[in-house]
């Protein structure tokens, strides 16, 4: 068969750019990459071109002479129709319609499919950060020529404009060609230009042209990359923070290691001397050094030495309340022990340990501590619920809860008002907000409050050779919280936590999905997890969106659940592009591998049910996901999937997974789910479950190594009855 073309009509923004002028590049110049060799990409977009001077300088005519029956022509012009210039200007309801019409009608003389573009946004927000559209009434035009032509249209307009509001006035930066002076060879002077992509940005728009192509239902859609029905993606490179080559020692401002002495204003002053510098490491020596809370500043390296214990402050009153977030929300928070927000060029380095102190501030359920360790708890202070059951640091700690949902429910955002529930209000030990080039490696961070660690809206995130430790009756223990982070490795690390030990986030619910952000671009690998509510999550807040993240070569023993899949209705949101491969657990507790969508904010999975609900904005979406060569000895269950009725969990394929378990496979509502060369050793019940399914392959099953046949299937629901693929 002889290739389709897809043949590109434009401006700079779709263009091609020689080596001399990276990383400027156009979407048209890296679309291709995420097709097959089914098809072949013509791109055509030249430099300050217009819809009509496009055709007056013969682009068009040669674009039609060379198209076939089967090729594509995608247009995408705007930016430059807007031009005073009389040889390029064109009035959007007027001559830009009649000349993107032009280009309708050369495409369909000879067989060809047109696609119209809105024109993709430029990086334009006010002084008050509000993002300003650039292009007038021209994107209107392309949607109503499209409608009324019949002919496809993706509205790159819109999902461009989505994509900056979400990273907003200064995340924005990265997808365009912004330069210091001396940062490129071919920009020496610099460069600010909010137009033209750099080479991330040209691939981010490809990937919404290719979203949009997709949408649309075109054929060509089906020849992108993909391997068993789910797309590859490609890793972009996470940069590392640059600081400067200047050393500050903590002892010389002051700071003693006794454990007894109060280093707070030594730290500050040594931080703030790094920063009046430009920046460098601060070295904190070996020995046990008390201190409150810590901001951090850009271009600095906080580097604790073998036998180095920074151990923070349990006194309440040390934590100023900040505006936050947390589980998915805007929150007030008490600061974090290690706090940072807006800086860039961030490192915590070292073999020291990083204490939060979070015995002080955790409550303790009585059912997960033994007598004598509950009787020693009550003997140190504090207080017990009415029932007897729950232990918190203080009244106003177990009251908190209260305070805290009626302001929240009336809309208080005054932090003061905020100030009788402090005690409550726990910090995680980590909090860095909309910081970018982040660098963790080396470090034990242990002992927090609530979460461990927690990096929000943040870029360039490098996490390696960590340890991670909180008790594993901790409330609200998770070890790492990536929330709405892009462009993030995680690596030789180690997890030991209370609850989720390695999760990606994106917001929660109505909020979430407001604010855009998507964690993605993710990448984890040689990590080892024990106790943990789960050994790798996604959820439950995943409002804004988790997308293109790789699970490599991690072992999990003793977690609850392996690897685990949660959200809820009202979400809202989509997890795709997910891929894992070579997973080992051991004595798994709970499922193995569990995707579920009815999770309820409790410990375990929710149970599944048949009533169906109106897909809205808030309906959860789970698909394109890719689980290869998993190894589990002992769990409660293989596999359990409850997806939604309404939208059930799609495109989930699962290869050469040998697992021994009470259960095997049990499966409620999944839509093209393939189960290849599964090795399943159970105890109870048929080796694999499916309700209410569609569009699924069993391929090589076998039953303790033992080829398995339609006798271990057992298949209940109306949806099942129409699908043939089953084999």
């Amino acid at each position: 068969m002889k290739p389709i073309r897809l043949f590109i009509a434009g401006d700079s923004t779709a263009a091609s750019y020689p080596q001399e002028r990276s990383p400027m590049a156009g979407w048209g110049q890296m679309i291709g990459r995420y097709f097959n060799d089914s098809v072949v990409v013509v791109n055509e977009a030249r430099n300050g071109r217009s819809s009509k001077s496009f055709i007056n300088e013969g682009h068009l005519i040669r674009i039609t002479d060379a198209m076939q029956e089967g090729d594509y022509l995608l247009i995408q012009f705007g930016h430059n129709d807007q031009k005073p210039e009389p040889e390029r200007r064109t009035e959007p309801f007027g001559t830009y319609q009649m000349t993107l019409q032009t280009y309708i009608n050369a495409a369909k003389s000879v067989g060809a499919t047109p696609v119209l573009l809105t024109p993709v946004q430029r990086r334009q927000f006010n002084e008050e950060g509000t993002y300003v559209q650039s292009h007038g009434d021209y994107p209107e035009a392309v949607r109503q020529l499209a409608q009324r032509e019949g002919v496809a249209c993706i509205d790159l307009c819109t999902l461009s404009e989505m994509k900056l509001v979400s990273l907003g006035p200064d995340g924005s930066k990265s997808l365009f060609v912004w330069l210091r002076p001396g940062e490129h060879p071919n920009y020496p002077d610099g460069c600010a230009d909010n137009t033209h992509f750099n080479e991330r940005g040209a691939g981010e728009m490809a990937l919404l042209v290719r979203e949009g192509l997709i949408r649309a239902g075109l054929p060509i859609s089906t020849y992108f990359t993909q391997e068993n029905g789910i797309p590859h993606w490609v890793m972009p490179e996470v940069l590392l923070p640059d600081i400067p080559d200047r050393t500050f020692r903590l002892t010389d401002f002051g700071a003693v290691g006794d454990g007894l002495t109060d280093n707070t204003n030594a730290f500050h002053r040594a931080i703030q001397a790094c920063t009046e510098a430009g920046g460098g490491k601060l070295i904190i020596p070996a020995g046990l050094w008390l201190t409150g809370p810590l901001k951090l500043a850009s271009r600095l390296e906080l580097h604790a030495e073998e036998g180095a214990v920074i151990r923070f402050s349990q006194t309440f009153a040390d934590y100023p309340l900040i505006q936050s977030t947390y589980e998915g929300l805007g929150a007030v928070r008490c600061q974090s022990p290690l706090d940072a927000e807006g800086q860039e060029h961030i490192a915590i380095t070292g073999k020291g340990v990083f204490d939060g102190g979070g015995e002080a501030w955790r409550p303790v359920k009585k059912w997960k501590m033994t007598e004598p360790q509950w009787v020693q708890l009550l003997q140190s202070g504090g207080i017990t619920n009415e029932a007897g059951d729950m232990w918190w640091p203080s009244e106003a700690a177990m009251q908190g809860a209260v305070w805290v949902d009626r302001l929240s429910r009336e809309g208080v955002k005054d932090v003061a008002a905020y100030m009788p529930a402090r005690d409550y209000l726990r910090p995680n030990l980590l909090s860095f907000r909309r910081c970018r080039h982040i660098l963790l490696d080396g470090p034990t961070f242990q002992n927090s409050a609530a979460w461990c660690l927690h990096p929000w809206a943040s870029e360039h995130v490098t996490i390696r050779n960590v340890t991670v430790r909180n008790p594993w009756y901790g409330q609200n223990g998770d070890g790492l919280d990536l929330e709405s982070c892009r462009y993030a490795v995680v690596e030789h690390c180690t997890f030991d936590v209370g609850d989720d030990a390695i999760c990606l986030k994106s917001g929660k619910d109505e909020a979430g999905r407001k604010l855009g952000l998507p964690c993605e671009y993710v990448a984890i690998k040689n990590c080892v997890v024990y106790h943990g509510h789960g050994g790798f999550t996604i959820g439950s807040e995943m409002s804004g969106g988790v997308r293109y993240v790789s699970l490599t070569d991690c072992t999990f023993i003793g977690t609850d659940i392996g690897l685990r899949f949660k959200s809820a209705r009202g979400r809202g949101g989509i997890v795709e592009h997910i891929s894992i491969q070579r997973i080992r657990m051991i004595d798994i507790a709970m499922e193995a591998i569990s995707f579920n969508l009815f999770y309820e904010g409790k410990e375990g999975s929710g149970v599944a049910q048949d009533e169906m609900q109106p897909v809205n904005e808030g309906t959860p979406i789970f698909r394109s996901i890719e689980i290869i060569d998993v190894v589990c000895t002992g769990a409660k269950t293989a596999l359990l999937i409850n997806g939604l009725p309404e939208m059930p969990l799609e495109q989930l394929y699962v290869h050469n997974v040998t697992a021994a378990a009470d259960r095997g496979v049990v499966c409620h509502y999944a839509k093209q789910l393939v189960l290849e060369q599964m090795d399943l050793h159970v105890k109870d019940g048929s080796l694999i479950t499916l309700h209410q399914c569609e569009q699924v392959e069993l391929i090589r099953l076998q039953e303790a190594g033992a080829a398995a046949d339609k006798r271990n299937v057992h298949i209940t629901g109306a949806r099942f009855a129409a699908a043939n693929a089953i084999r």
